[in-house]
């Protein structure tokens, strides 16, 4: 990773990850309500009886795919007031704080590494974003999932795509990197699943040492 511009370093503690991020988590899952409330418009009522949901397409399936404008978030999670929706996980202190001080993030970045953090933190969130990506086997969130949560209009989210480009904060400081399914030949942007780097994982939980990837060429000292 990059210098960190003089930002502070938090100190370790037990439990100060977990003050700092609970909140934010919290707030992301009144987030997520709100989709799945939105959720049967997009994919209809019957979607979640489906027990081969996002595996075969119908009629009616087809026809809500037509009558949606093009770019429009699938799932509208945010309401008018998309400042009001802000996760608010970044209180000064906390290591999502600190990273954001360090590598100049946006709050919507940070918004960005919190939903890439959350399947490292609770698997549950996999059934909710399979549930919200109308796919059984689609339980990562994909680029596309996340700036549906975090946009309210086709023009954000096309503008949100910045935040992935190679030259943006998050990718050129190996934060987040972009995942694609295997089954896949070269699948556009807003199919790949944003992933945390290991270490900014380590990090974000508290979990301070070594990156595995590192033990054996480097050694610790300590600050």
């Amino acid at each position: 990773m990059a210098s960190d511009r003089g930002a502070r370093r938090p100190e370790a503690g037990a439990g100060l990850w977990l003050n700092a991020l609970l909140p934010a988590l919290k707030q992301f899952d009144c987030l997520l309500e709100r989709a799945v409330a939105a959720a049967p418009s997009a994919y209809g009522q019957k979607a979640a009886a489906d027990v081969y949901r996002g595996l075969s397409i119908g009629k009616d399936d087809v026809e809500r795919l037509l009558a949606r404008e093009p770019g429009e978030p699938v799932v509208h999670a945010r309401g008018a007031d998309a400042e009001a929706d802000q996760p608010e996980g970044v209180a000064d202190g906390s290591r999502l704080a600190w990273l954001r001080r360090a590598f100049d993030l946006s709050p919507f970045d940070i918004d960005l590494l919190l939903i890439a953090l959350t399947l490292e933190v609770d698997l549950r969130y996999e059934r909710l974003y399979a549930y919200l990506q109308d796919g059984v086997t689609r339980r990562r969130p994909s680029v596309d999932l996340a700036l549906s949560l975090l946009c309210t209009s086709a023009e954000t989210k096309v503008l949100g795509r910045a935040h992935f480009c190679a030259d943006s904060p998050l990718t050129r400081r190996v934060l987040l990197r972009l995942i694609t399914d295997p089954h896949q030949v070269e699948p556009p942007l807003a199919a790949r699943s944003p992933k945390l780097d290991e270490q900014s994982v380590r990090f974000a939980l508290g979990q301070d040492g070594m990156d595995e990837r590192l033990v054996s060429f480097v050694r610790l000292l300590g600050r």
